[in-house]
């Protein structure tokens, strides 16, 4: 499986749409029915390529400003290499090993996928558990919806579980 092949999701939403609206009649004046969402459930792993520390004041302590940055390659389940990740984590509070803001960027083929999460752990290298929502996408994934659920599987890899509405 490669990494969401949106390959017949837009006709699957195109023709979900032009269903609701043949089948709905809207009074005067009442709202607009909602079209319906596609949506899909993907696994992929990361694993981390690139793990990057700064320091913004440089006096050797990390703290509150200072940012983590991750690079990752993306592999289905059949381990092959579908995309890559980038990710920046920006400390906020030394609260529960390290509160960052992050924000992740999953690239494919077919576009890209944008999501942020306030995660925790960030400074015993990765957090292990984190939910993020997903804040759009661009190319065939340009509108999505969802969120994703990473486990860290150890300091190199994550599993990420994809919840995507298109």
């Amino acid at each position: 499986m490669s990494f969401l092949k949106a390959t017949g999701i837009g006709s699957t939403v195109a023709l979900a749409t032009l269903t609701t609206l043949l089948t709905c009649t809207t009074p005067a004046g009442a709202a607009e029915p909602t079209p319906a969402r596609s949506e899909a459930e993907l696994t992929l792993v990361a694993k981390t390529t690139g793990h990057t520390i700064v320091d913004i004041a440089d006096d050797g302590t990390i703290d509150a400003g200072d940012y983590v940055v991750f690079t990752d390659d993306l592999y289905d389940e059949d381990d092959n290499r579908v995309g890559n990740a980038g990710t920046i984590c920006t400390l906020i509070s030394e609260d529960h090993n390290g509160e960052a803001q992050c924000t992740f960027t999953f690239r494919s083929e077919h576009g890209d996928i944008t999501a942020t999460s306030l995660s925790h752990g960030i400074m015993s290298n990765r957090p292990k558990n984190f939910d993020a929502a997903i804040t759009g996408g661009t190319g065939s994934y340009s509108g999505v919806a969802g969120d994703i659920h990473g486990h860290a599987e150890n300091a190199s890899e994550v599993t990420l579980e994809f919840h995507i509405k298109f």
